[in-house]
């Protein structure tokens, strides 16, 4: 998979990719447009960590520019669930440092994030599709909290609750003790647990965060496999933004 942590040689550092992410991104033929917005989350924390205001101002203008958007922030904001709840990391990673961003537009999006959350328990990455991936609500509930964070409010326990009462069942029915990769059944991989893509990298960040080095060292072999055999991933800008992120943590 492209997403997997890996720096071959020619990718863009996390200094070239913070100076500029709007360019770095439109110029960046190996990350999708879809997930361009992951990349900027993951550079929005590493320069949130290093306390760079300006660098996470950066990449909140990378975020709502036209060719990199998924939805107009001025409109309905819909069921893109993936592109808001990175908007919502951005946002609050904004806040947490004092950068001048959109204090307005982090309220609109977080608690339609959170409206949908509670009602539904996993949203739709996607406008128009009927798989619902925890995964990808793990974001969801963490742009939440970031929000809770800054601005005192309490959202995030009612869509928490909503997320344990639709995705533990499937843990409860799993072989593996695990969740569900998607909760709806839609598809004929829905109860495998997920166990691939960037799930390795967020799994090297968590590691080091609680000095797990054994679990760290496997995960990081698994990346140098992926470089050895020479893997595109190493070219996306998602690739370096994950590293950023999880080197500063």
């Amino acid at each position: 998979m492209w997403m997997l942590l890996s720096l071959a040689n020619g990718a863009p550092d996390y200094s070239a990719l913070a100076k500029d992410p709007r360019d770095r991104l439109l110029s960046d033929s190996s990350t999708p447009r879809g997930f361009r917005i992951v990349a900027l989350s993951h550079l929005a924390e590493a320069c949130a960590a290093d306390g760079d205001v300006g660098c996470v101002e950066r990449v909140f203008r990378a975020a709502i520019h036209p060719k990199i958007r998924s939805v107009d922030p001025t409109g309905k904001l819909g069921e893109h669930g993936l592109y808001l709840s990175h908007l919502a990391v951005i946002l609050g990673k904004c806040a947490e440092v004092e950068g001048r961003c959109d204090a307005a537009l982090h309220s609109r999006v977080v608690e339609h994030l959170a409206r949908g959350s509670v009602k539904q328990g996993v949203i739709a990455s996607f406008p128009g599709g009927s798989s619902r991936y925890p995964a990808d609500q793990a974001v969801t509930l963490y742009g939440i909290f970031l929000y809770d964070r800054t601005r005192g409010t309490d959202l995030l326990q009612e869509a928490l609750s909503a997320y344990h009462q639709r995705v533990d069942m499937t843990a409860e029915a799993s072989w593996w003790a695990l969740p569900a990769s998607e909760v709806t059944g839609s598809q004929e991989w829905s109860a495998i647990p997920r166990g691939c893509a960037a799930a390795t990298a967020f799994g090297i960040a968590a590691a080091h965060v609680v000095d797990d080095d054994l679990v760290a060292a496997q995960l990081e072999g698994t990346e140098k496999l992926v470089r050895m055999r020479g893997h595109p991933a190493g070219d996306s800008a998602l690739a370096v933004a994950i590293t950023a992120a999880s080197q500063r943590l």
